[in-house]
């Protein structure tokens, strides 16, 4: 809906206010990554009314706003305005494309789209063992199940 670029202290940003259809929430979020600035002025440019698609931790929430603020926030790529019809997702379309990534352990650790049953496990091995704990844990059961496959 609305994107505002600029720089802080000789450093690029782009602020972005956008609509996420799925809940019908505003969503406001500063794009401060530089491949992320990358996609975003990749021809043809973004600009407003165009579409994409990020990832990024939710800091706040206004119910009576309807909105969501975002930061950090990662922009993955330029998306289309409507669903494709038939399968979108590539992890819908090749089981073993990269459904899921934690980066909050040594390693960065990435479950595919048939391994995906593991994060049931997420919250219970996150509070009894944390951060690195869950990362252990997915490297340990895809490791049993490179091994039965």
């Amino acid at each position: 809906m609305e994107l505002d670029r600029g720089t802080t202290n000789g450093r690029p940003f782009v602020a972005v206010t956008a609509f996420e259809p799925a809940s019908y929430m505003d969503v406001s979020f500063t794009v401060v990554k530089t491949q992320s600035l990358r996609i975003l002025a990749a021809d043809p440019v973004s600009e407003p009314g165009d579409a994409i698609a990020v990832t990024g931790k939710v800091v706040d929430a206004d119910a009576e706003r309807n909105a969501i603020a975002l930061d950090p926030v990662i922009v993955r790529h330029k998306d289309r305005l409507s669903p494709a019809v038939g399968k979108e997702l590539l992890c819908e379309v090749d089981a073993g494309a990269t459904f899921y990534s934690y980066t909050g352990g040594k390693r960065i650790v990435s479950l595919t789209y048939r391994d995906r049953d593991l994060l049931r496990f997420k919250d219970k091995i996150l509070r009894e063992r944390g951060k690195q704990g869950w990362a252990d844990f997915l490297e340990q059961e895809l490791a049993k199940r490179r091994k039965a496959r």
